[in-house]
């Protein structure tokens, strides 16, 4: 970990060099990646823009890694969308559990793709084993169909995605609403989430003012085991002290705003308790981390 403000990166994976930025096509370069996720001994890149995630077999410890597996294409060279069980579209993010599942959230198809393994090199373009989301993996439209109206089993662009291999936890962007299973041990393709944050039911998909209760475009989901966390489009970070066992269970904490009804997102008063269009989110140890997109920069808070 840095130990002093602008240290350097050791090395770069994309790219030639950490002097090199931009797309640099394929195959071992990215086009605008959007999450890394590390677990069981290995990495994988949600490679957004070439519509595929990457695995690495190990942790890369320096810039000459290359990734082994790629999904969402049949080979390194190919990046184009589709809808199947091989297919990716625009995947917001990776997620490795404890057990060795990959878990995706397909943005762009509106859907979460699960593999019951992480696949290996000698298993390319694996086909998925789960998708949650949709009727089937040949169907992709937002809300299976419904278009802006959601359902119990649907989804219209989900961007994070957190599991311990037995919870799961969709941030469900475009209907303003996280989505929690309670048990994915033996998850089954469709299977029903068991409660929804955000929205008073799992029909409705309004964008409301800011409370302890809604959600505007979530971006990204996580827990340390205990407390859950959502980064939330209304310029902060809510937390329950404990997995929420109620549809739209009111948050305990918020961060980035001075109540539950502000939406400040001001660049002058930036503080170190305000956030601008917070994004990526992450426990660690006694630490809640926090990608604060608008403002440039990552704020780390630790627990008292």
């Amino acid at each position: 970990m840095p130990e002093m403000l602008n240290t350097e990166a050791a090395f770069a994976l994309g790219q030639p060099d950490v002097f090199s930025g931009g797309p640099t096509g394929q195959p071992d370069g990215y086009t605008s990646p959007r999450s890394v996720a590390v677990g069981a001994g290995k990495m994988a890149v949600a490679d957004t823009g070439a519509h595929r995630v990457v695995i690495y077999e190990s942790i890369p410890a320096d810039g000459t890694a290359r990734p082994t597996v790629v999904l969402g294409q049949p080979d390194f060279d190919t990046q184009e969308a589709d809808c199947d069980e091989f297919s990716l579209n625009s995947p917001g993010s990776a997620y490795i559990t404890p057990d060795a599942k990959l878990i995706v959230a397909d943005n762009g198809n509106s859907r979460v793709l699960v593999w019951n393994s992480i696949p290996t090199g000698l298993e390319q373009g694996r086909r998925a084993d789960v998708v949650l989301g949709q009727v089937d993996f040949t169907h992709c439209g937002a809300n299976a169909g419904g278009g802006a109206v959601p359902a119990r089993s649907t989804m219209r662009g989900p961007v994070g995605v957190w599991s311990d291999g037995v919870r799961l936890a969709v941030a469900d962007t475009v209907n303003s609403r996280v989505l929690l299973w309670d048990d994915i041990r033996n998850l089954q393709s469709g299977q029903e989430p068991s409660r929804v944050l955000g929205q008073p039911d799992f029909d409705s998909a309004t964008l409301a003012a800011p409370d302890r209760r809604t959600l505007a475009f979530p971006r990204a989901v996580t827990s340390n085991g205990t407390f859950l966390a959502v980064s939330d489009s209304n310029n902060r970070v809510l937390l329950w002290n404990a997995w929420p066992s109620q549809d739209e269970q009111p948050a305990d904490v918020v961060i980035g705003q001075r109540d539950f009804v502000q939406n400040e997102d001001d660049d002058s008063i930036e503080s170190a308790q305000s956030l601008d269009s917070p994004f990526g989110i992450t426990f660690h140890q006694d630490r809640l981390l926090v990608v604060d997109e608008g403002n440039h920069r990552l704020l780390i808070f630790k627990s008292d």
